[in-house]
């Protein structure tokens, strides 16, 4: 929307007032700036309805992001702006030698694009043909998987207790534990103050 306001200020002639100025220009951009906030925040939806771990790390951005485009949407510094630039003297046209040198290409390529235009819709079918062959190769998971369902079960023993008896300890706790049928696997550690055995059954 600024920048829809400084190109008015560049194109006038001085005969409008900044505030027919900013009203036009205003409402020109309004309606595409909406669009664009409304499929941003479309698409931070799937951030909105995630459970589980997914949803608490990525709702918060979710949110945040979404208020911060409704905010910027809602109380833009569009008036302030223009007045400040009336008040410095008004806009002068002036582009940077990179802003020239990428009009320059855009326009050229725009030319080309519109004499073209089949073998245009041929480069894009085909780009758009080989991003979903691209996409069938990538995981459907948005993020790796979890093991929320292990259990770290810790028996704490006395510091003078023999390691045949800390390990006859952890065999029957390992037996109890894989009698559930809900209990897959189950590992042993023996650990003491200064060393650490594991074991893998």
């Amino acid at each position: 929307m600024l920048e829809n306001i400084y190109r008015r200020f560049q194109a006038s002639d001085g005969a409008d007032s900044t505030f027919d100025l900013v009203a036009d220009a205003t409402a020109e951009a309004v309606r595409p700036v909406l669009f664009s906030v409304l499929v941003i925040i479309v698409a931070l939806i799937p951030l909105f309805t995630m459970q589980g771990v997914p949803g608490k790390i990525f709702a918060p951005m979710s949110e945040t992001y979404g208020f911060a485009l409704v905010g910027a949407t809602c109380l833009p510094s569009a008036g302030t702006r223009a007045r400040f630039m009336e008040k410095a003297g008004g806009v002068r046209a002036h582009h940077t030698r990179l802003v020239t040198w990428l009009n320059k290409r855009y326009a050229s390529s725009l030319r080309w694009t519109l004499t073209h235009r089949k073998t245009a819709l041929v480069i894009a079918g085909a780009a758009l043909v080989a991003t979903f062959v691209l996409g069938s190769f990538l995981g459907g998971e948005f993020m790796p998987k979890l093991e929320e369902g292990n259990l770290w079960v810790r028996a704490t023993l006395p510091q003078d207790v023999s390691y045949e008896s800390s390990a006859k300890t952890a065999h029957d706790i390992r037996e109890i534990l894989l009698s559930f049928p809900v209990v897959t696997r189950s590992f042993r550690r023996l650990a003491g103050p200064t060393t650490a055995r594991r074991h893998h059954f």
